[in-house]
Parts: C-alpha cells; sequence; structure tokens
C-alpha cells in the first residue's frame, strides 16, 4: 500500500491506494486529532489522489452533517469498490465484487469510528449483501446514519438529495436491507 499524505495548518490529509494506483482503499480529513472520527461509505471514488482539502459536493455534503455537531474530528471516507472511475456507471462489472482487502479497510474505518454515514446509493448489492459485511454492520448497530433508504433497501446517494434530507439512524438486517431505526 501507498499512504500519500499533506498538511496544511491542522488540517491532514491522507489516501491510501494500491501500488499499481488503481485503486483508493481510503480516504481521511482530520483537523482535531482529540475528536473521534466519522466513517463514510460510498460506491467507488472518482479519483484516485484528490486534492488534499477539496471534497466534492456528495462528500462535501456528508462531511458538512459531520462538521455541523463539532463532535467530530476527522472523516474516513471508504468505498463498497476501491477501483476508481468517475461515476457509478463507468465502473467495469469486474471490479464490482466483494474483495477481501478493500473490505478490511471498511471494517477497520467502521470500527474506530463514532459514527459510520452510509451513502452508495442503489447499486453494489454484491458487497453490501455479502455475509461478512452484514455481520459487521449487525454489531455497530447504534452508530449508523443514512440520509435516506431506496426502495430496494440501500442507502440513497447524497449528491442529489433535498437540503432538508438530514441524516437519520439506521441499521442494517441479516439479510443486508438497510431500515430506519425507531
Amino acid at each position: 500500500m501507498t499512504i500519500e499524505k499533506a498538511t496544511y495548518e491542522n488540517l491532514q490529509a491522507f489516501n491510501v491506494f494500491d501500488p499499481n494506483k488503481e485503486c483508493r482503499y481510503s480516504l481521511v480529513r482530520a483537523w482535531d486529532a482529540k475528536k473521534p472520527k466519522a466513517a463514510i461509505i460510498m460506491f467507488n471514488p472518482r479519483h484516485l489522489n484528490p486534492h488534499p482539502f477539496l471534497l466534492g459536493q456528495s462528500l462535501s455534503r456528508c462531511a458538512k452533517e459531520v462538521l455541523d455537531g463539532g463532535v467530530y474530528g476527522s472523516i474516513e471516507v471508504v468505498n463498497l469498490f476501491a477501483k476508481t472511475s468517475n461515476s457509478q456507471n463507468e465502473l467495469d462489472k469486474e471490479y464490482q465484487v466483494f474483495e477481501e482487502t478493500n473490505f478490511r479497510f471498511i471494517k477497520d474505518a467502521v470500527e474506530s469510528s463514532g459514527m459510520v454515514i452510509l451513502a452508495w446509493g442503489g447499486k453494489g448489492a454484491s458487497v453490501c449483501r455479502n455475509k461478512l459485511f452484514i455481520n459487521l454492520f449487525i454489531n455497530y448497530k447504534g452508530k449508523i446514519k443514512c440520509y435516506d433508504i431506496l426502495d430496494n433497501k440501500l442507502p440513497k446517494y447524497p449528491r442529489n438529495l433535498a437540503v432538508e434530507h438530514k441524516l437519520k439512524e439506521c441499521y442494517m438486517d441479516k439479510r443486508g436491507n438497510i431500515h430506519f431505526s425507531k
């Protein structure tokens, strides 16, 4: 694995990617190491090594929710699929499979975070319905959140949601379906 780090005043940026620079496994942006981290799980990374201090539209929406409360001091973004592509539709089917290396990064992010935001959209059932993935999330009921849930019981992607959509507590059942907590 390759780790790139950038610092600006009290901001730190870390990206972890494979030696061939085809996959990004983790993106961390930290501003206060004394506070807990929030994890965000999206579909796949758009860029291997994005600008260290500018976030895209969808990630900015999630980061705003994390920043608003002042509770968290960093975010870690992991993805269902580590291969970079410009959109979900452009990610080749051969890369849309459950991958152990990527899952280890997802697992580490979930286990080390105070809150986990599910934001991958309507695709990705090949990963989120994997037994290892389901068992991980069943163990962390109470710290999982999403904006909304699609008809296929996967979390909505945040980019096109109306401003009034706020994060709500949710959980994953033993079939991999997402539900809002009561």
